[in-house]
């Protein structure tokens, strides 16, 4: 059993129902550039030949093409604008995470399949990292606790040793247990 693959059954599964894809309104937005150019274009044409101003086709179809052409890239900076805003709130939010914010979370709904996905992966990626953290501080908490102590009984021992009054059975007895000790802390780091 992947013990990875169990954490993330915590989180829930994912929506499986199926929503528009990116590449659905990419198409989708181009078409309707194209159709709205066009319309424009035939209106715009209809409405030079009314005026008579323009005695020349090629005259009317420069204009047409300009025309069009500033109409599309209008109706293509708005929309790509609202398709790659969910990126750059990503962008956002990965910089934050980069900084040290660990408390960052991305709403999981939005329109586009591919963007909520991401944005569930993200937050499954960030509480891993969350829960990483906390279980390398309190393992860091862990081992200063465990190392204090024989250090602790090391230090005591090793001040008693200094002491000019001890008798040689005490003297021998606090030996052995500062070995004793030293022996236990290394027994400590091959098992870290």
């Amino acid at each position: 059993v992947n013990p990875i693959k169990e954490r993330l059954k915590a989180y829930g599964n994912w929506k499986t129902h199926k929503r528009p894809t990116f590449r659905f309104y990419f198409v989708l937005v181009v078409t309707l550039v194209v159709m709205v150019s066009v319309s424009a274009a035939s209106n715009f044409s209809s409405w030079i030949a009314y005026l008579g101003n323009i005695e020349s086709q090629f005259e009317i179809l420069l204009l047409l093409v300009g025309a069009s052409f500033i109409i599309a890239f209008l109706l293509s900076a708005i929309v790509s604008r609202s398709l790659l805003r969910p990126i750059a709130r990503l962008q956002d939010a990965m910089q934050s995470v980069t900084e040290g914010d660990f408390s960052v979370r991305m709403k999981e709904n939005s329109r586009i399949e591919e963007v909520e996905n991401i944005n569930h992966s993200f937050n499954i990626m960030m509480k891993e990292l969350c829960s990483n953290a906390e279980m390398q501080k309190d393992f860091m908490s862990n081992v200063s606790h465990e190392f204090k102590t024989p250090l602790s009984a090391i230090e005591g021992y090793a001040t008693l040793l200094q002491d000019k009054t001890l008798t040689p059975e005490e003297s021998e007895e606090y030996t052995r247990e500062i070995l004793s000790t030293t022996k236990l802390m290394s027994e400590l780091v091959s098992n870290l």
